[in-house]
């Protein structure tokens, strides 16, 4: 069986990836800046936690780019190289705010060389939800059932295609144990089912079983306006113009999983949020 280095293993996506490889007879070397090993893991055998390593089959880079580089620095041979990014950076290069066109520069200079110098595979992927330690659903219920209520911005524009982390890690499972031929490149993953950005709250409000409260986002785009012309909202405007982006922000990976060709995977469909 393959020997893998897994990079940001205790992440959302690491924590639920490692024992996934491990029952599969993967030896695996998991890299995390924590320092303790997650108590579901003590006794898993063939698991070598922040331990030196020089030498694997693939790796799985599931935090930051750069990170993903530097440790293939420090590695002997070819391994293959796999390594997550984000949907959204199209978007991010578009918005208006400097920082995200900044940012998406960034990611993509880091996608280049990765694909370029060590003929890595980057996997673009869309709001990935399945965890209490997700960004995208557990914030909103979390706001939800604290508050008896979530705000709903109808009239939003932005789309989410939202992919449970069980699929993803059975994606990225079938990759190491070479089930899945693709070649260097970059490639978008994304769930089955698209949603509207007020259908997306109004799932995660059921799920949390609180109603919704309709705030239209022309509302959040009078106040952006007025906060940009006022002589000290530019710290306001700021935050105004993140979440119009946010809400209008539209996640889009054509059907069923884009370009990457992932044999007998099929994201879930229909299935409630968690």
């Amino acid at each position: 069986m393959p020997s893998v280095l897994v990079l940001g293993a205790r992440g959302m996506v690491g924590v639920g990836l490692i024992p996934a490889l491990l029952a599969a007879g993967v030896t695996v070397h998991a890299r995390s800046r924590a320092s303790a090993v997650s108590p579901a893991w003590r006794d898993l055998r063939r698991l070598h936690w922040n331990e030196p390593v020089s030498a694997v089959d693939a790796v799985l880079g599931l935090g930051p780019l750069h990170l993903t580089r530097n440790a293939l620095g420090a590695l002997e041979g070819v391994p293959r190289v796999l390594s997550l990014s984000t949907l959204s950076t199209p978007a991010l290069a578009r918005s208006r705010i400097a920082a995200h066109r900044q940012a998406a520069a960034a990611i993509e200079a880091e996608e280049q060389q990765l694909r370029d110098v060590h003929q890595a595979i980057i996997l673009r992927v869309a709001s990935v939800y399945g965890s209490t330690a997700d960004r995208t659903v557990a914030p909103l219920l979390r706001f939800a059932r604290r508050r008896g209520f979530l705000p709903c911005p109808t009239g939003a524009l932005g789309t989410r295609q939202p992919l449970h982390r069980d699929d993803l890690c059975g994606a990225l499972l079938a990759w190491v144990r070479g089930e899945v031929s693709t070649v260097a490149g970059t490639y978008a993953l994304g769930g089955a089912e698209r949603l509207s950005v007020p259908d997306w709250f109004e799932r995660c409000a059921q799920q949390a079983g609180v109603p919704t409260r309709g705030v239209p986002a022309a509302l959040w785009r009078s106040l952006r306006w007025l906060a940009d012309r006022a002589p000290r909202g530019a710290a306001l405007a700021e935050k105004l113009h993140r979440f119009d982006w946010h809400i209008d922000t539209r996640e889009h990976v054509p059907w069923p999983i884009g370009a990457m060709s992932m044999r007998g995977f099929t994201p879930r469909l229909d299935e409630a949020l968690p």
